[in-house]
């Protein structure tokens, strides 16, 4: 299998990254080591938004671009939503141009502004008038944490509120709400390295809203794997985090996954 041949009904990875990182190495920083590496790994293929993209977004929203296109298939993107570099944005006319988008990306805490800061509304707003997924770096912060989220959640019904990391250290609190917000999903990055982290989630019958994530090229997909199995979940909520939860999500957005990787309905 060459490296840019997705495997058939393979792992959706939900939270990935594209290129290298100042602050930390990368075992995988190329596009082509990455591709390789989910080839190992079994995943067919992976929702991602480039470092660059996060802290400069439109300089790097075309490098990820590059990547979509370069690896067809095998890479979806997220739209960096980088809220001290709006004004230089080209509003959401990249998004309706280039159908490598599969949604946005909210980096709330690291840029200190909250989820329900004004300048967001046109993002949340977009994405819920066409059911996006959105991913959204939370944790038990005053920007991040599951309060704050609960303002778009209770705002933005239609849109998937894609919860990165599962609101670490309110993991509890958020599978408690899941019931009440039925387009909350949980990410696993981070929530896997202790089983701990993981219990609320299976103790509040949210699995079929679970989304398999490490942040690659950051984390082993080896390891969370294992992690997961160590749950005790069973091969049907496995294949479910795995997939077919993703499958759902992508599937409310107009996309699709075959052997080809994705695609568009």
């Amino acid at each position: 299998m060459s490296p840019q041949e997705p495997t058939a009904a393979g792992i959706i990875d939900m939270h990935a990254h594209l290129g290298n990182h100042g602050g930390g190495y990368m075992h995988a920083g190329d596009p082509s080591e990455q591709v390789r590496y989910m080839d190992r790994s079994g995943v067919s293929c992976a929702i991602a938004v480039g470092h660059y993209g996060l802290f400069t977004g439109p300089e790097g929203i075309a490098m990820d671009l590059a990547v979509a296109r370069g690896f067809p298939g095998r890479f979806m993107l997220y739209y960096p939503v980088v809220a001290p570099m709006l004004a230089q944005y080209p509003g959401l006319r990249a998004l309706e141009e280039n159908p490598e988008f599969a949604g946005l990306k909210f980096l709330c805490e690291y840029y200190g502004v909250p989820f329900s800061d004004p300048r967001h509304e046109p993002f949340w707003e977009y994405a819920d008038d066409r059911g996006l997924p959105v991913l959204v770096h939370t944790w038990k912060t005053r920007n991040s944490g599951f309060r704050e989220a609960e303002k778009i959640l209770g705002r933005y019904r239609n849109l998937t509120f894609i919860a990165g990391h599962s609101f670490m250290g309110e993991t509890d609190l958020a599978a408690k709400m899941g019931g009440a917000y039925g387009n909350l999903y949980y990410e696993l990055t981070a929530v896997l390295n202790w089983k701990g982290a993981f219990e609320p989630l299976q103790r509040e019958g949210v699995l079929d809203r679970v989304l398999f994530g490490v942040d690659a090229p950051w984390f082993s997909y080896e390891y969370y794997l294992g992690a997961l199995d160590s749950t005790g979940v069973s091969e049907r909520e496995k294949g479910m985090i795995l997939r077919g939860n993703a499958l759902k999500v992508l599937a409310k957005a107009g996309i699709t996954v075959g052997e080809a990787g994705f695609g568009r309905a």
